[in-house]
């Protein structure tokens, strides 16, 4: 029951952080996208019926806040929670030196998809290449050094609420 309510907080938390303190506090426009870890971690580590409602849900929130072409960030969203699921049967995921490696793959696969849309959607146009490239490679360095601590916070809330749960904590009136 509390998982259905922690991922929306989170969703919505990481909206607020990435529009308002990243883009304010960091003065970086060439932060990754926040939702990109919850979306791996929950490939990783939560059950597929958990995380495939969830992912779902996260894509369709952003496709309506940021004003994207509708279904981009579904897509996005939906092929790195099947890679991740699948990539996570055949390495061992979980361990700490395989992270950075993953959220570096997984910026770099949602920037081509932003970068073919942004190609179709202009008639092929030309995209501006250089600072393209620029922000890419800034986004990936920042994935792969800040990525696995969100990822091993949200696996600490997890195991937070399972606490809490047991406890008996959320069901006090």
């Amino acid at each position: 029951m509390m998982a259905f309510l922690f991922y929306p907080l989170m969703i919505i938390g990481l909206m607020i952080i990435q529009t308002s303190l990243c883009n304010t506090i960091l003065l970086s426009y060439n932060f990754f996208d926040l939702m990109t870890p919850l979306v791996i971690y929950i490939g990783l580590f939560r059950p597929f019926t958990e995380g495939a409602a969830v992912v779902v849900c996260m894509g369709l929130v952003m496709d309506a806040v940021t004003g994207c072409p509708f279904g981009l960030y579904l897509t996005i969203f939906f092929w790195l929670y099947i890679g991740t699921k699948w990539g996570g049967q055949y390495f061992h995921a979980g361990s700490i030196l395989l992270l950075p490696f993953i959220m570096g793959i997984s910026v770099l696969f949602e920037n081509a998809l932003i970068i073919y849309a942004m190609a179709v959607s202009k008639g092929g146009g030309k995209i501006p290449s250089e600072i393209l490239a620029r922000s890419i490679f800034i986004q990936t360095m920042w994935a792969m050094c800040i990525g696995p601590f969100f990822l091993l916070f949200y696996s600490f809330l997890q195991t937070k609420l399972k606490e809490w749960q047991a406890e008996g904590w959320m069901n006090r009136q």
